[in-house]
């Protein structure tokens, strides 16, 4: 049901919050000093109440609605200048977006997100107005300002609710909210969303909830249908740290018997440290405990105690102080002897009368692990950790990190304030435990809001004990990834063996302690649908986790950002990778990358494995190299010899001529760089697979399909890791590639003139004159060295390394005819030669490899065989095709661009200088070099890509090295991924700034156009880039803008909001509001927009910018203020309602005034032509900096310092 009139919302005014209650809430609950949320403030009504009673208070405001957000300025405009109210004119939802609200004029408080059709017919309210609202998260909010904490939170968002609590996930889980007061009522039905809905939420996060009544609060252990009424009423959540306090009931502290019984902890040993008199003795008796170490610092207090505990079996005592190093401190003893501590005292003088230091004696101070050591005591007899030692619990902890490891629950005192002088508060408790796998899981502070005490458990834990084991590096990443991710979805640590990850990735998770059940997933083609451990009913912990977890990437998809962050090189690496990167750059611009796996793929048994012929990859490259940008081809490939000659007229690069060596783990600058590249065809193989999964900069991914031999395009995130077929399916087609292939050996000859140094070999295999596969030729002998033992063969092609095999095989039989030498038992070797590749005709050198590191050769092989067909390896006829098509293509280009008019311009592009005009044959050439500067590999865009093309960023820049990558990256946020710039002349590293911004991010097409012409004709060259913009993409909007100008509006906002605007509307009026710095010598931050986080606080009259939507004819105005049609300025509409606006950075520092005066009035002076009011601010500036030098400068910069005194705190979400 819906509200009916009885039930109509009521006004926030003090008679009816103490009609309903909320008043005695306020009183009771609210104190002097306390951090207030008041979420849905409408016109303040109920923050104006609480600062009337209460002193001293810091209340956020958040009311998204501008007419009501109008009415609560004034109602609170005294409390706002000074500082006590910080007002928000947004929302607080389940995330980061642009969310329409409804306007209900004749009933404004009832404003919200949620439409309300049958209260509109209920009471015959006008048809509400739609405005754009943005939304941010609590969690955002509080992380950006630095809050800490919250005491009381009052929400009241018209079915909002759900939306705020989900966005405080934060704050909730942590318990940083105190009081939640909210609202209930007919908007939730509206909003679709129930009471019962709300209380399971926040009693996940250990919440009590109570109804509130005009004279008493009403606890609901359990939730009940009956209060599922959509009744107007208020509801207060209760932190549990605090339930105690509202329900009046006698102080207690933890129950730690019981939770240790909720949390299925067995208890072994324990350590109380700060035990006083052992009062808690009986207690661990009864818990069973076969250990007790107890620990007091101060030695008066530990007589006592040392008495009471003398006798009793397994439990010791021990006076020592505990800290965080070995060494003496100052223990501080109070009249309580209990609030005693090395820590001077601070506020909790003032809150306890009666504590007093009375003096300070030195006492003997030990970390907990070196007193464990000293005491030959086992730190795995423990598993149950008690601190109480007054605000010195953190320096406990960092001096028990080995101990930590085999404790299971610890019950330790926290504080909320700073009771004690640098005492950590329980946030850093938090953090510190954290990681090393706890979790607070309950908290209570029964005698005083400002400390109390917390119970934290070890998570569950899943190991993977053969992380690294027998298994290749690609495949230990997926292993890895999932049980990461598996972990990290259900709250769980994690331990591993020892693995690569350790040193690339500089992973440390912790050593498996403790042999776990071995879980297996199912055997391989996995299907998410048949995994035993995704599909098992309760999440499985506490065990050892086995499989391959190649699953379809779909289901990594969903943690992409998280997967890739898991494999990013440690610095020291990256640094290598990335000098190794910047040579292969240096050789071109569009990086091809091909992984050609060969190595155990010739052997292996399942025919999806089979090696895919290097014809494959080279018919790919054929019609395609010639499309690209300065292509430069990078192979990568585990035998590398015999695969490059293939490709010998691409000019390949190879690991080898980049320079890097990484002995540790010699095959991860190959997929490092394959991560890195442009374009990237793989093999069908886990290794390279995973390298696509990392690339963020490649726009095409290809790989092998045997069976329609040919390489097929993928998505890296939504494929699977490797393809599977049958041999059924592959039939001979891969057979005719490479199984079909046979090699005759010609002659097989031993080596002669190396007595001195061999006592004996032979070559078993391969014979003379015997065929066999090219593939599998088996290698197979026996060597043995008279002066040192041989240890390996190698196998030489044309000078080069083929191949490595070590002699250590079993031969009994050379033993027999050998026996003075110790070596002959195992002196055999045999392996596997694949010469597919080899020319027609070949000779290969066997030689064998001695201890002592010489070197002799035992034989040479003569060999041919035949090549594949020529049909199978040239493309000559597609090739042909494919020009045709691309010459089409170009005429077509051509034709569409004949009727293009930028204004003349000398411009450069690349290497090559053109003169841009309409009709001339340089024109398609400039489209052309600027299509293919990302190594697009088309010419044309297509169809779709004209749909998508919504809007293009264009700009002409000078000097910008400050701003310009922040500027492009902060538009990029905002859904503009098109670019056209300008560079006018810049002398500093503008230039490189805009490059850095294109290669971090690769969704981005940017043209970077250098403008040698130094005039201001500005509007001629924007121009000219809007039309370029529009012809080579098909943008629909063009957003002319100044480097240190940013559009404003959601992350995801501006595109739905262009694509919903009415085709009558072509251009938006943008407000362009100016930000400054408090101080403009504020260099701490490099990013100016973090910087510049004060705004003027009269924003009229700050002048206008543009969004339009682009016809062919457009001239835009001089500094983007308008732009006109056939002579006729465009009509628009306002960019404000549309919540569109411009973040304007005009002065970003001293220097920054200095340059642009010099720089402005030197492009003016170049400029023949403007009338004589535009520009004329340049040239007085320029005139009067000449006169004046750097007084002048100090003149201007002190003008808009005074200018912008009242600058309003309003920071960038960034």
């Amino acid at each position: 049901m819906n509200q009916s009139k009885s039930q109509e919302k009521p006004k926030k005014t003090q008679n009816q919050l103490q009609l309903n209650g909320e008043l005695k809430v306020i009183e009771q609950l609210i104190e002097s000093g306390h951090l207030v949320f008041d979420i849905g403030a409408n016109i303040g009504g109920w923050t104006k109440e609480v600062l009337e009673r209460k002193q001293n208070l810091e209340v956020h405001l958040f009311e998204p609605i501008p007419n009501n957000y109008t009415s609560l300025i004034k109602t609170l405009a005294q409390e706002i200048d000074t500082k006590t109210v910080i007002p928000n004119n947004y929302a607080l939802g389940q995330e980061d977006c642009l969310k329409t609200f409804y306007f209900y004029q004749d009933r404004p408080r009832w404003s919200t997100a949620y439409r309300r059709f049958k209260v509109e017919n209920q009471y015959k309210l006008q048809n509400p107005q739609e405005i754009p609202v943005l939304v941010t998260t609590l969690d955002r909010y509080c992380n950006t300002l630095g809050i800490q904490r919250i005491n009381f939170l009052k929400l009241d968002v018209e079915g909002g609710e759900m939306e705020v609590i989900q966005g405080a996930e934060e704050f909730l889980k942590k318990g940083k909210i105190d009081y939640i007061q909210f609202e209930y009522g007919g908007t939730y039905i509206d909003a679709k969303i129930t009471l019962e809905e709300v209380f399971a939420l926040l009693k996940k996060y250990r919440y009590s909830i109570f109804k509130i009544h005009p004279s008493q609060l009403e606890h609901i252990p359990n939730f009940n249908s009956k209060y599922e009424n959509f009744k107007y009423s208020n509801f207060l959540a209760v932190n549990e740290r605090l339930v105690s306090k509202v329900l009046g009931i006698k102080p207690k502290m933890l129950d730690v018997p019981q939770l240790c019984q909720e949390y299925a902890i067995t208890p072994r040993g324990i350590i109380h440290v700060g035990a006083h008199q052992a009062k808690e003795l009986e207690l661990y008796q009864k818990m069973n405990a076969t250990q007790v170490l107890l620990i007091e610092a101060n030695p008066k207090v530990f007589n006592s105690l040392k008495e009471k505990v003398s006798g009793l079996e397994n439990v010791q005592a021990i006076n020592c102080a505990i800290s965080n190093q070995d060494g003496t401190a100052n223990l501080h003893i109070t009249s309580l002897d209990q609030a005693s501590s090395i820590l001077p005292l601070k506020k909790v003088e003032k809150i306890y009368k009666n504590i007093k230091e009375t003096h300070q004696i030195t006492v003997q101070s030990k970390k907990l692990d070196t007193l464990l050591e000293e005491k030959k005591l086992k730190p795995n007899d423990f598993n149950i950790l008690n601190i109480d030692i007054q605000g010195a619990e953190l320096l406990a902890f960092q001096g028990a990190e080995n101990l930590l490891k085999y404790i299971e629950a610890i019950n330790t005192e926290v504080n909320y304030e700073e009771l004690y002088e640098g005492c950590a508060l329980i946030d850093q408790l938090d953090d510190f435990l954290e990681k090393y796998g706890f979790e607070r899981v309950a908290t209570t502070s029964p005698y005083h809001p400002t400390w109390g005490d917390a119970f934290y458990v070890k998570k569950p834990v899943v190991t993977m004990s053969t992380l690294g084991v027998k298994v290749r590096f690609a495949n230990n990443l997926f292993r890895y990834a999932f049980l990461k991710i598996y972990s990290k979805e259900h709250n769980f640590r994690v331990e591993t063996s020892n693995w690569i990850g350790q040193y690339l990735f500089g992973h440390n998770d912790p050593p498996i302690l403790n042999k776990l059940p071995q879980v297996r997933e199912q055997a391989m083609p996995y299907k998410l649908s048949e995994s035993k451990i995704l599909n098992s009913q309760k999440p499985l912990k506490n065990v050892d986790l086995f499989g391959f977890f190649q699953f379809h990437t779909s289901y990594y998809a969903a943690h992409k950002d998280y997967f890739r962050s898991l494999f990013q090189p440690i610095p020291e690496i990256e640094l290598k990778l990335k000098k190794a990167l910047q040579n292969l750059r240096s050789k071109g611009k569009t990086i091809v990358g091909l992984h050609l796996r060969r190595g155990d793929y010739k052997f292996a048994p399942r025919p999806y494995l089979s090696v895919a012929p290097n014809s494959l990859y080279r018919e790919w490259l054929k019609g395609f190299w010639e499309t690209l940008d300065r292509p430069v081809l990078f192979i990568a490939s585990d035998e590398i010899n015999n695969v490059i000659h293939d490709f010998s007229d691409y000019n390949p690069i190879t690991i080898q001529d980049l320079n890097i060596e990484l002995p540790q783990a010699n095959y991860y600058p190959d997929f490092y760089i394959l991560s890195q590249c442009d374009v990237l065809a793989i093999s069908n193989s886990s290794f390279s697979f995973a390298a696509a999964m990392l690339n963020e900069r490649a726009k095409l991914f290809v790989r092998p399909h045997l069976p329609q031999k040919k390489l097929i395009p993928f998505d890296p995130w939504n494929s699977e890791p490797i393809l599977r077929w049958s041999q059924a399916e592959l039939g001979d087609k891969v057979n005719n590639h490479v199984e079909g292939v046979k090699v005759e050996i010609l002659n097989v000859q031993s080596s002669t003139d190396y007595s001195h140094q061999l006592l004996g070999r032979c070559l078993d295999k391969p014979k003379s004159g015997v065929q066999i596969n090219a593939s599998k030729i088996e290698l197979l002998g026996w060597v043995l060295g008279k002066k040192s033992p041989a240890v390996a063969v190698e196998v030489i092609h044309d000078g080069k390394l083929i191949h490595n095999i070590s002699v250590n095989r079993s031969r009994l039989d050379v033993a027999r005819h050998y026996p003075q030498s110790p070596e002959a038992k195992n002196c055999g070797f045999a392996g596997k030669l694949d010469v597919t590749q080899f020319p027609a005709e070949s000779e290969i050198c066997i030689q064998v490899i001695f201890k002592d590191r010489s070197r002799c050769p035992i034989a040479t092989i003569k060999l041919k065989w035949q090549n594949l067909s020529s049909s199978s390896l040239t493309t000559g006829e597609k090739f042909q095709q494919d020009l045709k098509q691309q010459q089409i293509r170009l005429q077509k280009f051509k034709a569409q661009l004949d009727n293009l008019s930028p204004p003349t311009q000398k411009l450069h592009i690349q290497e090559t200088s053109v003169e841009v005009q309409p009709g001339q044959e340089d024109v398609p050439w400039f489209v052309m070099s600027a299509a293919l500067a990302r190594g697009e590999s088309y010419l044309l865009p297509t169809p779709k890509e004209i749909e998508e093309s919504l809007i293009a960023g264009i700009s002409t820049v000078k000097d910008e090295e400050d701003i310009i990558y922040h500027s492009l990256a902060w538009q990029y946020q905002q859904g503009i991924k098109k670019f056209v710039i300008l560079d006018h002349q810049s002398s500093d590293n503008t230039v490189q700034e805009i490059k850095r911004f294109r290669n971090d991010h690769p969704g981005a097409i940017l043209h970077l156009i250098e403008d040698k012409d130094p005039s201001f004709h500005k509007y001629r060259k924007l121009t000219g880039a809007a039309e370029l913009a529009h012809r080579i993409w098909g943008v629909k909007w063009i957003f002319p803008f100044d480097a240190d100008e940013l559009l404003c509006s959601s992350k995801t906002g501006l595109p739905t909001l262009l694509k919903d605007l009415e085709k009558q509307h072509n251009c938006i009026r943008l407000d362009n509001i100016n930000y400054v710095l408090r101080s403009f010598y504020d260099h701490s931050e490099t990013n100016p927009i973090k910087r510049m986080t004060h705004r003027m606080k009269n924003t009229s009259g700050q002048g206008y910018k543009v969004l339009v939507r682009w016809k062919p004819g457009m001239v835009i105005g001089q500094g983007q203020h308008d732009v006109c049609l056939n002579g006729k300025s465009v009509s628009y509409i306002h960019g404000k309602p549309l919540g569109l606006f411009i973040r304007h950075y005009p002065f970003r520092s001293k220097e920054h005034i200095r340059k642009k005066i010099i720089k402005g009035g030197e492009a003016y002076a170049a400029t023949q032509g403007f009338p004589e009011r535009v520009g004329k601010a340049w040239k007085k500036w320029y005139g009067q900096y000449q006169l004046m030098g750097e007084e002048y400068v100090d003149e201007v910069y002190n003008f808009h310092l005074s200018k912008y005194k009242d600058a309003v705190y309003d920071p960038a979400l960034l």
